[in-house]
């Protein structure tokens, strides 16, 4: 089966947002940055090149999520990454796109310099770089955070 999947680099003031995974999710108590699975097929494979037209649908489902899962307004541009890896069944390609918080709490692309976000409705944190290390992060996450600060 293979999977799409995006998630969100979100950088505010050299920080980056991180995710908890729930117990019912995929690597659970892992830390991540916020993900979501945007496309199942179980038919042929997944283009390696997705068209732009599904990358704007993605990011923006992306946003959504983000907006419901941390209380965040987000812009995002990208990608800025792409992953491929396997996990028992699935073939998964990670697609990441970055955006930065603004002083309103409202996250609007990569070359804001300030902010606060509201109140996570998830169980989440912000890290350094250096402070990413510490933390332990799914596979993908911690490959993504070698490639920092993009």
């Amino acid at each position: 089966t293979d999977l799409i999947d995006v998630c969100a680099v979100i950088q505010h003031k050299g920080n980056y947002l991180l995710a908890k995974r729930r117990p019912e999710e995929r690597w659970a108590g892992l830390w991540d940055f916020p993900r979501l699975t945007v496309s199942e097929s179980t038919g042929t494979r997944t283009s390696k090149t997705p068209p732009a037209e599904s990358l704007t649908v993605w990011s923006g489902e992306l946003a959504d999520h983000l907006r419901a899962e941390f209380g965040l307004v987000v812009e995002l541009s990208g990608p800025v990454t792409r992953l491929r890896h396997s996990i028992t069944r699935y073939r998964v390609q990670l697609i990441g796109f970055a955006g930065d918080v603004s002083a309103d709490g409202v996250a609007v692309g990569r070359n804001s310099k300030t902010s606060s976000a509201k109140r996570s409705r998830r169980e989440s944190t912000w890290a350094s770089l250096s402070e990413l290390e510490q933390f332990p992060l799914t596979v993908t996450a911690r490959k993504i955070a070698r490639r920092l600060p993009f």
